[in-house]
């Protein structure tokens, strides 16, 4: 990381296009929506209810995964 690092974390992947940068440059990116796709892919795996989880977590995560989660498993 002494070179330099992007990172960026996003619920959607941001638009094509190349990231500009000096280099050498490391660029990492964590998408939200990837997250709770393997999330769901995990619990269906898994054989498991994913309601049965969804109150061991805080209302934030809560109002969260009602509001914005695409993937429809909670």
């Amino acid at each position: 990381m002494r070179t330099g690092t992007s990172i960026r974390i996003g619920f959607e992947p941001p638009p094509p296009g190349e990231i500009i940068a000096p280099k050498p440059f490391q660029h990492f990116e964590l998408v939200v929506d990837d997250v709770d796709r393997l999330v769901e892919a995990i619990f269906k795996n898994a054989n498991r209810n994913p309601a049965a989880y969804k109150n061991h977590v805080g209302t934030g995560a809560r109002d969260y995964l009602a509001q914005w989660n695409k993937t429809g498993i909670w």
